[in-house]
């Protein structure tokens, strides 16, 4: 409720801004799009009525109640004077609702399943600088997918702050150019969680868990091309994203951090995963595209069911392979079986070009003893194997550092490439970094203990 009134503060006050009035429109479950005109004293029924009318600069506010049906917005707004639809409290919709104009914001909705065949709560494949912000997703059918940015059309997009749960076929599909997935929480998924083509798109701090079994397997976040097609991934920003929990079940275990497969495809390359946590996840970050950046991220008890590492690059002249890569400052606590010899990365002998250093691997509580055969492409000497590496409540999952890390000022300076942490805290500008997500010990809550 205060959130929606601080909205509902801000669009009245946008109304009047710059001195040029903005009109309101309204929608209520007890409206008639018969005898209604969209004023307050006599709203519309439907929310399509409204975005068959509502015009650049304008706000649709919708009452509190059950809606049906599917939407299409049109209308387009500006970059000054952007169209706003806005939900009060207790507003939910049995549909979907595809938005295929510019500068269009939905916020406040709550989307209900399951829908009628393979359909989308949120379709903007067609939409330019739109914003789906605050929303609610809640599935219930297998070919329901949460939101929608594919092809090539859908660009400049923000999909912040939503709740995504129980979709059964991709919760976040994004492609087209420049957009953003930023502080979503997806959860309980039985497929991919994020699947991404295109380029130029940032994933940032977003909270994805429990992602189970689907036929063959399924990833948190997957990109690939079949042979022949001419799709794009490439300039892609994966950070401080929080990526838990794959739930052990009798199925075989085929949940992976992710997958990223070219075939051969040039235009599938240049990722950079960095500031992330990868924690408690059955399989590997599986990588067959050249160019990819592995930076400050902690890789905690991954792969402890199949074995082996964490991060795979692979060579195969068809798949790949994954040349010029860089593998600094990660930490890999408790990835692999317990006492195994592997649980760090590995790369294929033809992988070329690589550039690692300065990690951390060990074993998990209670003993953190060394992995036998790991960090076999890092700087001699740069690394460390076997080292406790005192996390603020590792149990808690609170993976902070205590001021006695042995990871604090481990690692090498990145500032050429990013400046802060997982928290958004700036890293030094000169001098060492930690190793890991976070930048310094810390003595207030951690982020993924509230998280979770």
């Amino acid at each position: 409720m205060k959130r929606y009134v601080l909205l509902c503060l801000m669009i009245l006050c946008s109304l009047v801004a710059f001195g040029t009035p903005r009109t309101a429109l309204y929608v209520s479950a007890t409206g008639s799009d018969t005898t209604g005109d969209g004023s307050a004293c006599a709203p519309w029924a439907t929310i399509q009525r409204a975005a068959a009318a509502v015009k650049a600069g304008e706000v649709v506010f919708v009452g509190p109640g059950q809606y049906s049906g599917a939407i299409t917005t049109s209308a387009s707004g500006t970059a000054c004077n952007p169209i706003v639809f806005q939900a009060a409290p207790g507003v939910t919709i049995a549909g979907r609702w595809r938005l295929v104009g510019e500068y269009v914001t939905i916020t406040g909705f709550a989307m209900q399943g399951p829908l009628a065949g393979s359909l989308n709560f949120f379709d903007l494949s067609g939409a330019k600088h739109c914003t789906v912000s605050y929303n609610t997703v809640q599935g219930g059918d297998y070919n329901d997918r949460g939101v929608y940015l594919g092809g090539s059309a859908s660009s400049y997009n923000a999909i912040e702050h939503n709740v995504i749960r129980n979709i059964d076929y991709v919760p976040i599909w994004i492609g087209g150019v420049g957009n953003t997935i930023e502080r979503n929480t997806v959860d309980n998924v039985s497929t991919d969680a994020i699947l991404v083509w295109g380029h130029g798109h940032v994933i940032r701090g977003n909270d994805v868990g429990r992602v189970t079994y689907a036929p063959n397997h399924a990833d948190y976040m997957q990109t690939f091309s079949n042979a022949g097609d001419t799709n794009e991934s490439y300039d892609i920003l994966v950070e401080r994203n929080f990526f838990h929990d794959s739930p052990w079940t009798t199925e075989p275990a085929n949940v992976q951090i992710g997958q990223l497969s070219p075939q051969g495809n040039p235009n599938i390359r240049d990722w950079m995963f960095r500031n992330n946590i990868f924690a408690r996840i059955d399989g590997p970050l599986n990588i067959n595209i050249p160019g990819t950046k592995v930076l400050n991220n902690l890789f905690y008890r991954v792969s402890t069911r199949i074995g082996g590492n964490a991060v795979n690059f692979g060579d195969s002249v068809t798949n790949g392979p994954a040349h010029n890569p860089t593998v600094k400052n990660n930490l890999f606590i408790g990835c692999g079986r317990l006492m195994d010899k592997y649980g760090s990365y590995s790369m294929e002998a033809g992988v070329q070009g690589d550039d690692c250093s300065h990690n951390l691997v060990a074993d998990g509580p209670p003993g953190y003893g060394p992995k036998k055969l790991t960090l076999s492409r890092d700087l001699a000497g740069a690394s460390l194997n076997g080292i406790n590496p005192l996390f603020v409540d590792e149990l808690g999952g609170d993976f902070r550092l205590l001021p006695e890390s042995p990871v604090v000022s481990a690692g090498v300076n990145l500032s050429l490439l990013f400046k802060d942490d997982f928290d958004g805290s700036p890293r030094p500008a000169t001098g060492p970094w930690s190793i890991g997500p976070f930048a310094a010990p810390r003595v207030l809550a951690g982020m993924i203990a509230a998280r979770r």
